[in-house]
């Protein structure tokens, strides 16, 4: 996969063809302004978009309902190819900052756990909180704006 700095034709930062209106306020203040894009999940998918989408000079809002000291602490597998971080052209997890370790490959195990197959290759084990709070300073370094302990009810769109 290929990322590419292009946009979409007649699609420019501020001028969206549709405006989209955040309201947000399941938990904390209640929010009402305008954004290009509304990233809905402080994940790493979702942490990553706002910081590209924002880097490329649209406004963006990340709406997180974890609080802001929260970002990034998740609970699933932690291990992650190296080709991954080349693919997207972000610069991989250091030991000891954002990685525990550096893996040469995985085990995945069926649900009986009689059964598994080996994926080789480079990788990290992650620190996910860490690996998170970089990609979230990532993110609002770029220009998002962290919406934390809110919730998007509904997609409201102008225009």
């Amino acid at each position: 996969m290929r990322l590419s700095a292009r946009r979409a034709p007649g699609l420019h930062p501020g001028s969206a063809p549709r405006a989209t209106t955040l309201f947000s306020a399941l938990w904390g203040r209640g929010v009402s302004e305008r954004y290009d894009v509304v990233v809905v999940g402080g994940g790493v998918a979702g942490l990553f978009a706002a910081h590209l989408v924002s880097k490329a000079g649209f406004s963006v809002a990340l709406v997180e309902v974890k609080a802001e000291e929260d970002v990034g602490e998740k609970v699933c597998g932690d291990a992650i190819g190296e080709h991954h971080f080349k693919e997207v052209g972000l610069e991989p997890p250091r030991t000891g900052v954002d990685a525990t370790g550096i893996i040469d490959g995985v085990r995945v195990f069926s649900p009986s756990k009689k059964h598994y197959v080996t994926a080789w290759g480079k990788g990290y084990a992650l620190d996910r909180k860490a690996f998170g709070r970089r990609l979230l300073k990532m993110a609002l370094d770029s220009g998002a704006t962290l919406f934390a302990r809110h919730a998007a009810l509904k997609p409201v769109v102008e225009g």
